[in-house]
């Protein structure tokens, strides 16, 4: 079956029907919109944003039956690594297949995909959107073992613990991103890495959902001390010498 025939029969529409519905703004002006027509208050309005049936269509508009061939492609040629992305290096190098890795705030599902194709445990948790909740019908019809957890409340209920966490673009977002990360960190084994990709720079700037109480861990000095009292530390470095995976030290 095909997506677009998953896309007929979980969403009772075609993908052309859905967007042309939904999908009539793009990923800035929706942000935009939603957040300053309504700014949030407290945690549970600036997670509304992303049940928003156009939030999701940003997602679908670009899903088809090449993602998952482009996804394997890329695990299986290296593409992370011959593009100096080190947000999976810490499985490749580091742990032995059959690793459980957690995509956290999943979003696209790109790094947990290459994850899951080089042979490890993968789980993804997010909003359960309409992206969210379709990826996970599509993978359970094709019979792939991965884990789907919806992030109900200001963290997600995971089951277990995870030896390699990837949290990319995501804890800006959070209401009270320290309280996430700290979660996070208790479902981390010990010695395991924290992939932390942030971008507070932005905070109600160009992108609104980057929440406006969260421009104090701007001052990277700052935001490394806390990250650190929540119990990591400094494991491995990007190109320009940022710290982006963080190992969980011994309790």
């Amino acid at each position: 079956m095909s997506i677009a025939e998953d896309f007929k029969e979980f969403f009772g529409m075609t993908k052309e029907e859905y967007l042309e519905q939904y999908g009539k703004l793009n990923l800035t002006e929706l942000r935009r919109q939603i957040y300053r027509d309504k700014p949030p208050t407290n945690d549970l309005e600036a997670r509304a944003m992303y049940l928003d049936k156009r939030y999701a269509s940003y997602y679908l508009r670009t899903f088809d039956d090449q993602f998952f061939i482009d996804r394997e492609r890329e695990a299986k040629e290296g593409y992370y690594h011959a593009n100096g992305n080190i947000v999976v290096s810490g499985c490749v190098d580091n742990k032995p297949l059959g690793a459980k890795v957690l995509d956290y705030g999943c979003g696209h599902f790109i790094f947990g995909f290459w994850a899951y194709y080089l042979g490890y445990k993968v789980t993804f948790a997010d909003i359960p959107h309409d992206f969210f909740r379709f990826m996970e019908f599509v993978c359970k019809k094709r019979g792939m073992d991965i884990n789907f957890v919806p992030i109900t409340g200001q963290t997600a209920d995971l089951p277990e613990q995870y030896d390699y966490v990837i949290a990319s673009e995501f804890l800006e977002h959070c209401w009270e991103p320290l309280s996430v990360l700290r979660y996070l960190v208790s479902k981390t084994k010990k010695y395991g890495l924290i992939y932390i990709s942030d971008f507070y720079d932005d905070c109600q700037g160009e992108d609104p959902s980057h929440l406006k109480h969260n421009n104090i861990f701007q001052n990277v000095m700052f935001k490394f001390q806390q990250y650190i009292a929540c119990g990591l530390e400094s494991y491995e470095t990007d190109s320009n010498n940022i710290i982006k995976i963080w190992k969980k030290y011994d309790e």
